[in-house]
């Protein structure tokens, strides 16, 4: 089998998350906003450790998100966000596995609140900035059976595709992200967004990837020591988000803002060892254009082309993201 290059990064979860990524705003005190996150992205090229771009077997996945937030303050916001959510079809060609390879599988839970402590109505009042604290925990979701999986890769009659990795760390994840808003006028302003993400629980070695369970199953047979726990260590995330929007009707306004993301995660240790090609960066741009209709129910409909700029152990996804917004109030 052939994984490495399909599969050299969780390559989704990081463009997913690059299309989603909010400002310093916070939602009206009991107010629900329920996001539903299309995805639909496709590689043919990837980034190698020295930062240069080659050809790679194709690799295309789809990608349903979603999010539930909630105003429970006009300066607090609670939110569980499954973004990624659910990966329900995909391909990766090249990897010997007779009935082919995917990524299917669903991510891991994100759960948190959005404090701001400098806005409009915040207790920090300012009509030209706003900052936002956010506290959360990533739990995790949908662990893969590998050993299932082993045994389909190497059967030479089995015609169904394979799980070959997961979407997501499938660890126990906490930390802040930070929001900081600099408004220019009522229709410009100018985001800034960083996430810093610690994995302080080990995960299995063999749970990391088919590969993985894969070695792991051959030093067993063989009688060779194999690693057993895997440190993640942190994803680290920097944004910056020039965003324009103008009220061209009592019932709309049109807008669009162009995201730029780079996020680094250092190597995954195993047993102390760091896993080659496992240190990973990248750098997007993800343009977007938007429409918030305030008929009927207030919705933001907003589409984006994301496109990566540069990288390292990266896997080269363009990707075509919308989003719906919508926002609720029942009392």
């Amino acid at each position: 089998m052939n994984l490495r290059k399909a599969f050299a990064t969780l390559a989704l979860t990081a463009v997913v998350f690059a299309a989603f990524a909010d400002d310093a705003q916070t939602l009206p005190t009991g107010v629900f906003r329920l996001s539903i996150i299309p995805t639909f992205a496709t590689a043919t090229k990837a980034y190698d450790a020295g930062g240069s771009l080659n050809d790679s077997e194709h690799l295309w996945a789809n990608n349903l998100g979603l999010a539930l937030e909630y105003g429970v303050t006009d300066w607090i916001s609670g939110a569980v966000q499954w973004v990624p959510g659910w990966t329900y079809a995909s391909y990766a060609a090249g990897t010997g596995i007779p009935g082919g390879a995917n990524i299917n599988g669903i991510n891991d839970l994100f759960i948190g609140a959005k404090i701001q402590i400098v806005g409009e109505k915040a207790p920090v009042q300012s009509d030209t900035m706003r900052f936002c604290v956010a506290p959360g925990v990533k739990i995790p979701m949908g662990q893969i059976d590998y050993a299932d999986e082993f045994k389909d890769a190497i059967n030479p009659l089995n015609t169904d595709s394979v799980t070959a990795q997961n979407n997501d760390r499938h660890v126990f994840g906490f930390g802040p992200r930070f929001y900081f808003d600099y408004i220019v006028n009522k229709d410009f302003y100018v985001n800034l967004y960083s996430e810093l993400l610690d994995y302080p629980v080990k995960g299995n070695y063999d749970d990391m990837s088919l590969s993985a369970y894969q070695a792991a199953y051959i030093a067993k047979a063989y009688h060779v020591s194999a690693p057993s726990k895997v440190d993640y260590g942190y994803d680290l995330t920097f944004e910056v988000e020039p965003t324009y929007s103008h009220q061209v009707a009592s019932w709309v306004a049109l807008g669009g803002s162009l995201p730029i993301t780079w996020k680094y995660s250092p190597a995954i240790k195993a047993d102390g060892d760091k896993l080659p090609g496992t240190e990973t960066s990248h750098l997007t741009l993800n343009p977007t254009i938007s429409a918030f209709v305030t008929a009927g129910i207030p919705t933001m409909f907003k589409v984006g082309y994301l496109v990566p700029v540069a990288g390292t152990n990266y896997t080269a996804l363009s990707a075509l993201n919308f989003q719906i917004r919508s926002f609720i109030k029942f009392w």
